[in-house]
């Protein structure tokens, strides 16, 4: 594994009578073996691709192809869409800040027209591609941001330019996004109709932004299928690193914890707790049920959220993420005021490490669930591997909780309701 999972202080007696007996979770944890039982049939039968799609590289070598495209003809890419359908690209391209890269992607994930008009009067539409992406082919944000763009390269260069410039991800059923790309002309790939739009990111919904970033799509998804392999396809559930953490959700949810704060001490994690938060907040809040997910960032939250973390209500658990080795390579010197002398000749990577450890141990004495994520080293193949983790973790804790991963009834009425408003006005 590219990472180590740490769990002790969520047990008893570190945090007093808030914490898990051993017997509890070994109780909870021998039950599921059952639930990875049925993620295992559905993977091999083909009802749940989700797990299977990163261990079939045919259809890398499109993606690549249509990247590849895209990169020769064009400079920037707006990605138009909301909620996983852009989540998955931003989460996947965001560890490219480390890569030397001369493509752009604007990812367009919501309809505000100051936010659009800027982005599009800034862009050159000549070497500029547009990608829309909605499972449905109705999301209304969606249809909107393609609607003003169409409108934008149409107004500039003509409606000839439209056809190399768009291209639409959707179901392959029919629907309203499908028969606007078919009736304009311009190039409609498949939405993978057995994945949700959430659950999407290793698809051509991810994965193209992934590799128009630079980032190596092959190890991304050779990362995701090892953890299927050590989180599903282990001896046991005593093996499976996502089937723990599933059960510490559960029975901390059981405890009165009502929120999950995600807290990466790594920049380039930025983008994957927006993912996360999605996935965990559309698949587990049902029926009364569910944890808040919280994005926080060390050290910036240490002095915006900790004194809350630390001194208000305890319903909360916190996971945090760390590297093993940060960087030395920035060193601290010409502090010259004796108060702080220590800090010269350190590393600025020291400062961010002893940050983790110093609000990891504080929490602890406070009797505060808390858990970490130690990873070797951030490239595509750990983020792969941490991506599908969590992915396993949220449906195997939905599991537990006896709710359903893979809908969202609720907000569907929100839709629906926007719809019957705009076609009032």
């Amino acid at each position: 594994m590219s990472y180590i999972h740490i769990i002790d202080p969520c047990f008893e007696p570190k945090i007093g009578t808030n914490g898990i007996s051993q017997s509890e979770f070994e109780s909870t944890l021998s039950k599921t073996s059952q639930i990875l039982g049925k993620i295992v049939e559905g993977k091999d039968s083909g009802e749940l691709p989700l797990f299977s799609i990163s261990e079939n590289s045919s259809h890398l070598k499109e993606i690549r192809e249509i990247s590849d495209k895209i990169r020769t003809k064009f400079s920037t890419l707006f990605l138009l869409g909301t909620g996983g359908s852009s989540l998955s690209g931003q989460c996947l391209a965001g560890i490219s800040k480390k890569n030397s890269n001369d493509f752009k992607i604007i990812f367009m994930d919501n309809v505000d027209p100051e936010t659009l008009n800027r982005k599009l009067s800034n862009a050159n539409l000549k070497k500029t591609c547009f990608l829309a992406i909605s499972k449905s082919g109705k999301t209304i944000e969606t249809l909107a941001q393609l609607g003003s763009c169409l409108s934008a390269v149409s107004s500039e260069l003509g409606e000839e330019a439209i056809k190399e410039r768009f291209i639409v991800i959707t179901d392959p059923a029919p629907n309203p996004l499908r028969r606007i790309g078919k009736n304009l002309g311009i190039t409609v790939l498949d939405h993978e109709k057995d994945i949700g739009g959430r659950f999407s990111i290793f698809t051509n919904v991810g994965l193209i932004a992934a590799s128009l970033s630079g980032i190596d799509i092959g190890a991304l998804c050779k990362g995701a299928a090892k953890a299927v392999s050590n989180g599903v396809n282990c001896e046991s559930s005593q093996n499976s690193e996502p089937a723990k953490g599933a059960v510490i959700n559960y029975l901390m949810m059981n405890r009165g914890v009502h929120a999950m704060v995600f807290m990466p001490y790594i920049d380039m994690l930025a983008e994957f707790t927006m993912w996360l938060r999605q996935i965990w907040a559309e698949s587990l809040g049902k029926d009364g049920k569910g944890t808040t997910p919280i994005k926080a960032m060390g050290t910036l939250d240490q002095h915006s959220q900790m004194q809350l973390y630390l001194d208000g209500p305890n319903d909360k658990m916190f996971t945090f993420f760390s590297l093993e080795n940060l960087p030395r390579s920035i060193e601290i010197n010409h502090l010259v005021d004796g108060e702080v002398s220590y800090l010269n000749g350190r590393a600025l990577g020291d400062v961010l490490k002893v940050s983790f450890e110093a609000t990891t141990k504080i929490m602890i004495n406070k009797n505060l669930p808390v858990r970490s994520f130690i990873i070797s080293d951030l490239n595509e193949e750990t983020l792969g591997e941490l991506i599908m983790h969590f992915i396993l973790e949220t449906v195997i804790t939905a599991k537990l909780m006896g709710v359903n991963p893979f809908d969202q009834p609720a907000v569907e009425a929100g839709k629906n309701l926007a719809r019957e408003l705009l076609e009032e006005m």
